[in-house]
């Protein structure tokens, strides 16, 4: 069976940095922030965004983008070697349909 869930960077940049984070991600020194924490988990993240940067041009993809496409990668692979979901709220509503209404991280 598969799940499907709903997960926000800026949610799980919170959860691994401890805190949460002190510049927009729009902003040079929110990105080294960002990039930082996700150093801690991918030491090769700087050569991953330097093929990104050859082979894209800028108004293709923006490098925050990449970066929380990167935090949500890592989390997701949290999620599957620890099987440990965290979600917000703890308790969420359901739909019309009986789907929860949640923001998951790992």
């Amino acid at each position: 069976m598969c799940f499907l869930h709903e997960s926000h960077p800026e949610v799980v940049f919170k959860s691994l940095a401890g805190a949460p984070l002190s510049y927009s991600k729009k902003k040079k020194a929110g990105f080294n922030e960002r990039l930082s924490i996700i150093k801690t988990f991918n030491s090769s993240i700087e050569s991953f965004l330097d093929g990104i940067y050859k082979n894209f041009r800028k108004y293709e993809v923006q490098p925050d983008d990449i970066l929380d496409a990167s935090v949500l990668a890592i989390a997701a692979k949290n999620i599957y070697l620890t099987r440990k979901i965290i979600r917000l709220p703890e308790e969420p509503e359901l739909d019309s349909r009986g789907l929860r209404m949640e923001i998951v991280y790992g």
